[in-house]
């Protein structure tokens, strides 16, 4: 069932940030949204380990195309609680956008999570 659009970054962030709260390090999620920015579902992507992007990109275009959704916000946490993106979280977030960009789908942003602050890498 669809719900309401995030009404803006801020709300967003603190869903992010609550869902993170209890978790360990090493999960990875994306939030797959409709072409009006309207929460659909959450799905896990990780979950205690890393992941190629290819793996990713192939799962997440999976769970978009069977939700219906047009648009995904992904998010992960790092093991060492450090708020600043790698480069392979910069890569992985170029990467992804291509890959859905070739199905007609959008990667919205990519969130990285710690126990005080959620960062955009996208941006």
């Amino acid at each position: 069932m669809k719900r309401d659009a995030f009404e803006d970054e801020f709300t967003l962030k603190m869903y992010l940030w609550l869902y993170f709260r209890n978790k360990p390090a090493g999960y990875a999620v994306a939030l797959l949204l409709d072409s009006k920015d309207r929460f659909i579902d959450c799905v896990l992507l990780a979950k205690g380990r890393t992941v190629r992007a290819e793996n990713y990109s192939d799962v997440l275009i999976f769970e978009m195309e069977k939700a219906e959704a047009k648009k995904a916000v992904i998010c992960h946490n790092h093991a060492n609680n450090d708020p600043r993106p790698s480069l392979d979280d910069k890569a992985l977030t170029v990467y992804l956008e291509k890959k859905l960009n070739e199905k007609g789908l959008l990667l919205r942003e990519h969130y990285l999570v710690t126990d005080t602050r959620c960062v955009s890498v996208k941006t």
